[in-house]
């Protein structure tokens, strides 16, 4: 939760006025996912018994249900962001919006053109295969490792891991 005063603020102890705030041109919801996480939680057990595709519908099925009772934001350009472990989550939750799909708040949205432009992931935790095989590429592309060194990578390790091609750009398409 630092995140919700160190990133958009920075918040120093105290309130102080700024003439030129984001929040004269911007408005921000931060949601805790996965539920227990935060300050969220769950009255029944069974809330905490999900994983990563129930987390995101219960974050689509939100943000989905605050537009509907906030139907003055509807058009507004809508980013979903996220850092560290939201980097499974936040696409699965753009994905559901962009899919559209049957639930009659989406279909509602829909009709209202809810203005979803992208999503955007910081530091993201993409799981364990993909986190460690974008290691060699990523040190290569920085000149962490020589030439030599990630041909070499490309012949002996790499062959073995599923590769990911990080300049895929067609998830959504």
């Amino acid at each position: 939760m630092d995140h919700i005063f160190k990133f958009p603020g920075p918040y120093k102890g105290s309130l102080v006025y700024h003439p030129y705030s984001w929040t004269k041109v911007a408005n921000i919801i931060f949601v805790d996912s996965p539920l227990g996480s935060g300050f969220s939680y769950s009255r029944k057990y069974e809330g905490y018994d999900a994983n990563d595709t129930i987390w995101s519908e219960q974050a689509s099925k939100f943000l989905l249900q605050w537009l509907v009772e906030h139907p003055q934001f509807i058009s507004n350009p809508l980013y979903i962001v996220g850092d560290s472990y939201a980097g499974k989550i936040v696409p699965m939750v753009a994905k559901r919006i962009l899919d559209g799909n049957s639930t009659s708040n989406f279909i509602y949205m829909k009709e209202k053109s809810l203005g979803f432009q992208d999503y955007l992931i910081g530091n993201p935790s993409t799981g364990g295969k993909v986190d460690t095989n974008s290691k060699i590429p990523y040190a290569h592309s920085m000149g962490i490792i020589s030439d030599d060194f990630f041909g070499l990578s490309l012949r002996f390790a790499l062959p073995s891991w599923s590769w990911v091609d990080a300049d895929s750009s067609s998830r959504f398409s």
